[in-house]
């Protein structure tokens, strides 16, 4: 599987720490403008999960909104098999070492 994701937190840049299914963690720094995580991973048979962590400073909710503030926010997110669609796409321009957006 390969998740990507854009993610991006309020005020200065944050590290934000995304942790595998397989318990590998990968942490990167987001702003406002955001940052992309690709990582593919093995996805083992029965449940799994994907954790984000965050250092980030809380942005406010709207007034009436009763739910606590926010932390990061998760842009563009994806999960697909490695071999199909825009995944094996950005699979493919990470390992010719080109940009992946």
């Amino acid at each position: 599987m390969v998740f990507s994701a854009r993610v991006a937190t309020v005020g200065l840049p944050a590290p934000v720490r995304l942790e595998l299914p397989n318990g590998r963690r990968v942490t990167v720094s987001a702003g406002s403008e955001g940052t992309r995580i690709m990582r593919a991973f093995t996805l083992p048979p029965g449940a799994s999960s994907l954790g984000l962590d965050t250092g980030a400073a809380s942005a406010s909710a709207a007034p009436r909104d009763r739910r606590r503030g926010f932390y990061v926010q998760v842009l563009d997110a994806e999960l697909e098999p490695a071999v199909f669609g825009r995944a094996a796409d950005l699979v493919a321009r990470a390992a010719q070492g080109r940009p992946v957006t």
